[in-house]
């Protein structure tokens, strides 16, 4: 029998711009950003504020210690599914957002934003085992929508707390929908 996995967490304040809204016309300001872990770490979800300033938060980030090689503690996603495209909204770049699929026995903790409509592909991104996440949740916690954009679909883009990471709603209406975090969080 191996032993548990041990989940190092630690946070990131470097960030790369994947999208902002500018030009779009929405009633709120949004920019999107990628964290950038240090070598070994992983991401569970994108960065995402209110406003074009500079990022002014950190991200957490995860690596895992004495993982299990049979039912490793982190995987990637299998697919990623299309949330929300900007298409018609008039924005100086186009954007979208993703939720990724976790494979069988995993869940996501976040979602990701794309320049342009592709696929994403994220080798930093990873899926966290079920029995080791928690269910938290995201209503109350909005970052962005597109209301006013012009965009062929409506988008609300809220913040997991736990994590800093952005979780994507095709709607505007009040999310029932929760998100998950690593168990080893507080709150």
């Amino acid at each position: 029998m191996s032993l548990p996995p041990v989940l190092v967490l630690s946070t990131t304040s470097r960030f790369e711009r994947i999208w902002w809204d500018k030009g779009s016309g929405a009633d709120m300001d949004g920019a999107f950003y990628r964290p950038q872990p240090q070598d070994g770490f992983f991401i569970l979800g994108d960065y995402g504020q209110g406003n074009y300033n500079s990022p002014n938060g950190t991200a957490l980030t995860i690596r895992v210690d004495q993982d299990d090689p049979n039912q490793p503690a982190l995987k990637p996603p299998d697919d990623y599914v299309l949330v929300y495209s900007d298409k018609g909204s008039g924005a100086d770049e186009d954007g979208s957002f993703w939720a990724p699929i976790p494979p069988f026995g995993y869940v996501v903790c976040g979602h990701v934003v794309q320049r342009g409509y592709q696929k994403p592909s994220v080798p930093s991104f990873r899926c966290l085992r079920y029995d080791l996440a928690k269910s938290v949740t995201i209503a109350g916690n909005l970052i962005w929508n597109d209301r006013g954009s012009g965009a062929e679909m409506d988008v609300s883009i809220y913040r997991n707390l736990a994590l800093n990471t952005i979780y994507a709603v095709a709607s505007y209406d009040t999310p029932t929908e929760t998100t998950n975090a690593p168990k080893v969080l507080n709150g």
